[in-house]
């Protein structure tokens, strides 16, 4: 019950009057979707207990969940075995999932942190839910690939007629490669065009 409430203050006052209650690994997973950084620093305390269990599940479910408190703590463990960029990567992949932007903020400043797995995979995701924000983040903090699964993610934004997304990624682009193809250029164009005609017409 403290575990879930976040209470380390409980939590301590439990362990030093019932030492005979042992908490688990799992406890870590708990506070880290609740967003409990006091407790997870009450639980560090523990020495039979693994923050970095399970392939640092405790990072990939703040990461998920947007508990960005926890994630900062975790981050800063001082493990050799954190990893944030444990599964491949998963955390800050189903934080680009979920848009969870601050999460995403903070693990592309992790020199841990690949967000080019699978072939730019995270800035694909990013440009199918039109998250602006975090093709930001991913293209001017990251070496994601602009033109990953043939331009995939420029195309997607032109679809959606969003004008930053399709500068953010079209400069990274440009700043990749000195060639681009014409009928993405001309994709570009379209695109641009049509919410120009639109903005006059409001």
């Amino acid at each position: 019950a403290a575990v879930f409430a976040g209470r380390d203050d409980i939590y301590t006052m439990i362990r030093t009057h019932y030492p005979m209650l042992q908490p688990t690994n799992d406890c870590f997973a708990i506070a880290a979707r609740l967003n409990h950084a006091n407790l997870l620093a009450a639980l560090l305390t523990e020495q039979d207990l693994d923050v970095t269990y399970n392939s640092n599940y405790p990072i990939r479910v703040a990461a998920e969940y947007g508990s960005c408190q926890a994630l900062t703590f975790l981050l800063a463990v001082q493990n050799r075995n954190v990893d944030p960029g444990d599964c491949n990567n998963y955390a800050i992949r189903k934080a680009v999932e979920t848009q969870q932007t601050e999460i995403v903020k903070r693990l592309v400043q992790d020199h841990r942190v690949d967000a080019t797995v699978l072939n730019s995979i995270c800035l694909l995701r990013a440009a199918e839910n039109n998250a602006t924000d975090i093709i930001r983040l991913l293209t001017e903090h990251t070496e994601v690939d602009a033109s990953a699964q043939s331009y995939r993610a420029l195309r997607l934004l032109a679809a959606r007629e969003n004008a930053t997304g399709m500068t953010l990624v079209w400069n990274k682009l440009c700043a990749q490669s000195a060639s681009k193809p014409p009928v993405l250029e001309e994709t570009l164009h379209q695109a641009m065009k049509r919410l120009h005609t639109a903005a006059q017409a409001q």
